[in-house]
């Protein structure tokens, strides 16, 4: 049997600009759900992007700080504020933050519901701890699916795979990790 191209995925992966990690899986839960895309720096914009002066020069517009936010350099605030700002009938149902969840089964429970319904969810998590590398600080991806004990992502990361496949011991240790303070845990989206 010939092995397929692509895994099967409910979603078209995009690729991140630098620090638009959150940006960018909104772009992917937009085209999902038939939307108009935005530019990944607008999206970004009206989250408060913030990116170190190192990189400035490849933005059009951007917050320049020196040292990073609690959870590294990204956007400030809630997808919401971008979507009401740019007209985009999505916002986030549901926030299930770090301490919310008690452990894998409940972090699985909520994922295969999220699946089962193919709703939209990101999780945002310590990018190191998941991957196991020296990475210290936040990321976000959208969940795809559930495929036995471990968790199929869609990955904006530049130069990284797209669709990553990460057990769900680590998914959940990585939320933990990243903590209430830095939004670490899933965000449910729904259609206005």
């Amino acid at each position: 049997m010939e092995k397929p191209v692509i895994p099967k995925s409910r979603y078209v992966p995009i690729v991140q600009q630098p620090w638009h990690c959150i940006p960018a899986c909104m772009s992917m839960i937009m085209n999902k759900n038939g939307m108009t895309l935005k530019p990944q720096e607008e999206l970004g914009h009206y989250m408060g992007l913030v990116v170190p002066s190192e990189d400035e020069a490849k933005f059009y517009n951007p917050e320049v700080r020196e040292k990073p936010l609690s959870w590294g350099y990204g956007p400030q605030y809630s997808p919401d504020k971008a979507f009401t700002e740019l007209g985009i009938p999505i916002v986030i149902n549901k926030q299930i933050l770090a301490s919310e969840l008690k452990d894998v089964t409940e972090l699985l429970v909520q994922l295969r519901k999220t699946e089962q319904t193919d709703g939209d969810a990101l999780l945002c998590f310590r990018y190191g701890v998941a991957y196991d590398t020296d990475y210290k600080y936040g990321h976000g991806v959208v969940f795809d699916r559930v495929v036995g004990d471990e968790i199929q992502v869609v990955d904006p990361i530049m130069g990284g795979p797209q669709w990553r496949w990460v057990k769900a011991e680590k998914m959940f240790a990585a939320i933990q990790e990243h903590g209430d303070k830095n939004f670490g845990g899933i965000w449910l989206f729904k259609k206005k």
